[in-house]
């Protein structure tokens, strides 16, 4: 149980989004793609992205900084988990 529901969505897809750099290298997921335990993570994806838009850019559940990068400049989704 938990209060803050969007949180636990947002750290589902974001977890799916995880594994998903990891097994392609790359965070361009395509719109109908479904990860192989069922999870939307392309509409998730859809949804999130215009939700950034929606607020100027800038990520949800992130602060407006740019994101920690890996040594090849790419960004490090494994920063901070």
């Amino acid at each position: 149980w938990t209060w803050d529901t969007a949180e636990v969505k947002f750290q589902e897809g974001f977890n799916c989004l995880t594994d998903y750099v990891r097994e392609h290298g790359n965070a361009r997921v395509i719109p109908k793609y479904v990860t192989p335990d069922g999870y939307k993570l392309g509409l998730w994806m859809a949804i999130y992205e215009l939700a950034m838009l929606a607020l100027g850019g800038h990520a949800p559940h992130y602060p407006a900084e740019t994101p920690p990068t890996d040594k090849s400049g790419e960004p490090d989704f494994e920063a901070g988990t």
